[in-house]
């Protein structure tokens, strides 16, 4: 996030990020497990919703 230009604050359970105008926060995960799909989704939701969009040829996760 921060390689886009995001601004990131926290404190100890919560990470909220911004580009522009568009915020998103989550739960800090666990270190040992990582993020999860549901997580993952809203990610690519937020940087769409900052028109950041995936480099051609990239994965689009549908499929």
């Amino acid at each position: 996030m921060k390689a886009l230009g995001a601004q990131q604050s926290q404190n100890s359970a919560n990470v909220l990020f911004e580009i522009g105008n568009e915020r998103w926060g989550m739960h800090r995960p666990h270190p040992d497990i990582g993020l999860k799909v549901p997580y993952l989704k809203q990610i690519r939701e937020f940087l769409e919703d900052c028109s950041l969009e995936p480099e051609e040829g990239l994965d689009n996760g549908n499929g």
